[in-house]
């Protein structure tokens, strides 16, 4: 089972620290590029990776609901 973000924040903020997250398109600008950017984020320690629900046709970047995705 994975954390939830309130734990996720509760934990950096017991460490004195920001909870670092990234908002991510699957798929742009393309699909390699989008994976390259999930492994780096990961080696790099983000704590969450936010991706759109692409559920609708008509999605853009700046409409939408999102879930996220604890690492």
């Amino acid at each position: 089972m994975q954390p939830a973000l309130d734990d996720i924040f509760a934990c950096a903020h017991a460490q004195k620290r920001l909870a670092l997250g990234l908002y991510l398109i699957p798929g742009f600008p393309n699909r390699t590029d989008s994976r390259a950017a999930i492994n780096y984020a990961v080696a790099s320690g983000v704590d969450f990776i936010e991706f759109p629900v692409l559920g609708n046709g008509g999605f853009t970047a700046r409409t939408g609901s999102t879930i996220a995705r604890i690492l």
